[in-house]
């Protein structure tokens, strides 16, 4: 046989001939004999020809040997083709990688977009704000008035004084943040009285004028405006107290109290006496069980006191200021429709007219020095106490004195 080359050795089985028992053995012919003391490439033990696998703790030792029962050389699989990467600034031979695509391009391009669309308008909307916020503090505002500048005389009580009549002016169409009006001219609405924005009257219109007090003899007798002032809220005061009720606290029916005796504490003593033989609330059960029974609770609304009239007048031989005040309201009632049995909240109306249903009460007060009436007095000691009191009168109320003022 010819022997292969030996970069052929691998692709093709080689087999050598085995030596005889004697010894030596001629070369073939065209075989190359190898030189003397040479190993050669395949070998065969020649012991005893004793066929034997090797013990196991040989096997470690011939693994590079060959053994008669294995061929030398078995073809091997095709090796699996391997694609190189491509490394960066070098060239290679293989399968380069594959380019990249411009997704991702597109998708950090459409981030940035994004990104700058969303700063933008978060800007946008703060410059708008800002100027928003700006034209509204520098704006005037629609329901500002211009009132002349008037000395008015200095008031105590819980009512600013009347001054001069305000004019309106009509609201501007367009704020001129650039011409400001005047302090002196303009009131802005942080320095307007309480009370009076978006009235359509002054409350200081039920204050009495100085020119009334003069007339009546009120300052002859040595009395303030303050003075009159406590009277009107004197006389408000109880007609709110003798006018509400409420049906959860008006006592028993043998011994009533709570709302329907609140207001005796403005009585003078004369006047306590005359409260529990002449007042409804005292003098039966009618007003008791009509309350009791329809669950109702009356309340004093929009209250407006006034002075009507002031005399002194000697009692017992004693000179006695007396005060006449008329105070009007409406009454609030909620209470239980006996045809529905559903509870019914409304202003008590006038049957002939639908309309609020206004009352009248005339109260009658007596002077009484604020120095002599304590620390626990009534009002706090503000100088007048009731008289006597009557409910949609249409004559003059006189004084009352029997038993005593």
């Amino acid at each position: 046989m010819q022997q292969k080359p030996p970069e052929d050795a691998q692709d093709q089985t080689v087999f050598t001939s085995t030596p005889s028992m004697s010894g030596s053995q001629q070369p073939l012919k065209g075989e190359k004999t190898l030189p003397e003391g040479s190993q050669p490439l395949f070998y065969t033990q020649e012991d005893d020809l004793d066929l034997h696998l090797p013990r196991i703790d040989e096997q470690d030792d011939q693994a590079d040997q060959s053994s008669p029962f294995v061929i030398p050389f078995q073809h091997s699989g095709a090796m699996p083709t391997m694609a190189t990467m491509h490394a960066q600034n070098q060239g290679s031979i293989g399968t380069p990688p594959p380019a990249t695509t411009s997704t991702g391009k597109k998708r950090w391009g459409s981030f940035q977009l994004l990104k700058i669309i969303l700063i933008g308008g978060v800007v946008f909307i703060t410059i708008i704000g800002a100027s928003l916020f700006v034209f509204a503090q520098s704006a005037p505002s629609p329901n500002t008035t211009q009132v002349k500048s008037t000395h008015a005389p200095l008031t105590i009580g819980i009512h600013p004084t009347k001054t001069s009549k305000p004019t309106q002016e009509p609201p501007t169409k367009k704020p001129t943040p650039t011409h400001p009006s005047s302090p002196s001219a303009t009131t802005s609405p942080a320095q307007q009285p309480q009370g009076t924005q978006g009235s359509g009257s002054s409350p200081s219109g039920a204050l009495p004028s100085t020119q009334l007090l003069n007339q009546i003899g009120w300052t002859n007798a040595g009395l303030t405006l303050g003075d009159a002032i406590e009277a009107l809220r004197t006389g408000n005061t109880f007609t709110d107290r003798e006018m509400s009720y409420d049906y959860r606290n008006i006592g028993t029916p043998t011994h009533h109290s709570g709302t329907l005796t609140g207001a005796t504490f403005l009585l003078t003593s004369g006047g306590q006496v005359r409260f529990i033989h002449n007042d409804v609330r005292m003098i039966n059960n009618v007003l008791y069980d009509k309350i009791h029974t329809g669950k109702i609770i009356q309340q004093v609304v929009n209250a407006q006191p006034s002075l009507v009239q002031f005399k002194i007048v000697q009692v017992q031989g004693q000179q006695h200021k007396f005060a006449w005040i008329n105070v009007a309201f409406e009454l609030l009632q909620s209470k239980i429709d006996p045809a529905s049995g559903k509870r019914i909240e409304r202003i008590q109306v006038d049957p002939a007219t639908g309309q609020p249903l206004l009352h009248h009460m005339a109260v009658i007060l007596v002077r009484i020095s604020p120095q002599s009436q304590g620390i626990n007095a009534p009002m706090g000691g503000t100088g007048w106490l009731v008289d006597t009191y009557e409910l949609d009168t249409s004559t003059f109320l006189a004084i009352a004195t029997d038993p005593s003022l």
